[in-house]
């Protein structure tokens, strides 16, 4: 085995791939080489797509490393990552949110209670639900529902349609 690089491609800027494969492939090249990371590169751009491609530094196949996407960027989680520490000590609140999402998604496949900071609390507003600040919600089935359906209920009568289907 040897070295892995972990692309992400935004796909609102996809359709311009095709058009350019030449440019696609040699900065895919670059970027395996170590040429991007050495020199600061995360992104770079394909045609006039400006920042088409997020490319995460090469690494060798023995390393742990958890790549997550959140709020539109990738994130690069390791103990031996410059990223890493750049996030946790000059973003602390951002980090300790991506942190609070991995015990989440951790903590759901491992069967256990939801930690109740990510659960969504909605509120009544205008005859339409939201999603307001981060309180927890009793029944853990409906969220585990929303979560299998890759959904969250916007109104009280999709609400309601929920904790029927549990019960």
């Amino acid at each position: 085995m040897g070295f892995l690089t972990t692309f992400t491609i935004y796909n609102d800027k996809a359709n311009n791939l095709a058009n350019h494969p030449r440019e696609i492939t040699d900065k895919l090249l670059k970027a395996c080489s170590g040429i991007f990371a050495k020199s600061g590169v995360r992104k770079f751009t394909i045609g006039m797509e400006q920042d088409s491609v997020i490319v995460q530094t090469p690494r060798y196949h023995d390393d742990k490393t958890i790549y997550v996407h959140f709020e539109n960027e990738v994130f690069e989680i390791s103990s031996n990552s410059w990223m890493t520490n750049d996030l946790k000590y000059n973003h602390p609140e951002l980090f300790q949110r991506i942190v609070d999402f991995l015990e989440t998604e951790v903590s759901l496949h491992k069967g256990e209670k939801i930690p109740e900071p990510f659960i969504p609390v909605l509120v009544e507003e205008e005859k339409e639900v939201i999603v307001a600040e981060q309180e927890p919600i009793s029944d853990e089935k409906i969220v585990k529902k929303w979560l299998k359906d890759n959904t969250i209920p916007m109104t009280i009568s999709e609400l309601k349609k929920y904790k029927k289907i549990i019960k």
